[in-house]
């Protein structure tokens, strides 16, 4: 059994990231509203908004192998 491609495994950790930056967003969502501007509720935003970048920054920097001759 092979392993998957390079751009595949690139792929698969790009939606583990969004994945837990959604997980991170429901858990923001959930606060009570006495936290939704406390230190946890702000580190929680940032955190969803470093995963995001994240993903995109890998979905940007996937690519599929070069064709030969190109």
């Amino acid at each position: 059994m092979t392993a998957p491609s390079r751009p595949a495994r690139m792929r698969t950790i790009e939606k583990e990231v969004r994945q837990l930056a959604a997980e991170y967003l429901a858990w923001f969502e959930a606060l009570p509203e006495n936290l939704g501007e406390s230190a946890m509720a702000e580190k929680l935003e940032e955190t969803i908004e470093v995963l995001e970048s994240v993903a995109d920054e890998i979905w940007a920097i996937t690519i599929d192998p070069p064709c030969i001759g190109m």
